[in-house]
């Protein structure tokens, strides 16, 4: 009884880069508590709207159920971009006052935003909107979840906490035993994710991004930006467990 007990337990601990899903949406963890039991799951990264097929590829490979797919294909995003109109860049002057590095009180501020306003989240926000799409609880991580997930791929976000280049890509299959997971992350740290805190008004929304260098010593690592430029940055949900 004990012997059966303990494995019991041990196939339900929950560890660092586990799968997990949350409301249809697969995910995974990347922060624990001391208790193992509680923390936070970031969802797999959006689909662009052209690269939904995507999707039914991991179906094939068995990585995702077909159910799991249709919620990431159905919840695809076609703006993946810093460009902003005259009118967002207005709503960032606001909102620059307003946002924090918190990603849920970001969520929430930018909803009552745009209810003030009488605006449309989804035309103005659809960062936003996308991660609302998933069900209550979910929201674009802020800088503080950006910097949790650099604590969870390389123990800290800036030089400091870089790799080599190989190292950087073998990082992968160090913090995760799922291939789907493994996967997910290689395209996270290599274009980057998108931050719901923004800390000056004309640039809009941070990022989280892969930076290197080859001198003194090659190097990979997480920083965080104001803006980016080149590939956009992908964008991925947070829910707390």
């Amino acid at each position: 009884m004990l012997l059966m007990l303990t494995v019991c337990i041990m196939a339900s601990a929950k560890k660092l880069g586990d799968f997990i899903e949350i409301d249809g949406v697969p995910a995974f963890i990347f922060q624990l508590d001391q208790t193992g039991e509680h923390g936070l799951a970031m969802s797999l990264p959006a689909y662009n709207g052209k690269d939904v097929k995507d999707a039914d590829k991991l179906v094939k490979k068995g990585l995702l159920t077909t159910e799991q797919a249709e919620v990431m294909k159905k919840n695809s995003i076609l703006k993946f971009t810093n460009k902003y109109s005259n009118e967002e860049k207005a709503y960032f002057a606001d909102l620059v006052n307003i946002l924090t590095d918190d990603g849920k009180t970001n969520q929430d501020k930018i909803v009552a935003y745009c209810n003030e306003k009488g605006i449309s989240l989804a035309d103005h926000f659809p960062f936003q909107h996308w991660a609302a799409s998933f069900g209550d609880g979910w929201f674009i991580p802020g800088d503080n979840e950006l910097i949790a997930f650099a604590d969870f791929f390389l123990g800290g976000i800036g030089r400091a906490n870089g790799l080599g280049a190989l190292a950087f890509q073998k990082r992968t299959k160090e913090v995760s035993d799922s291939e789907l997971i493994q996967n997910a992350l290689f395209r996270i740290t290599f274009y980057g994710l998108v931050s719901s805190s923004c800390h000056v008004a004309k640039s809009g929304f941070r990022c989280i991004r892969n930076e290197h260098a080859s001198l003194p010593k090659p190097k990979n690592w997480l920083e965080l930006f104001d803006s980016y430029v080149g590939n956009p940055p992908l964008l991925c949900a947070v829910h707390a467990f």
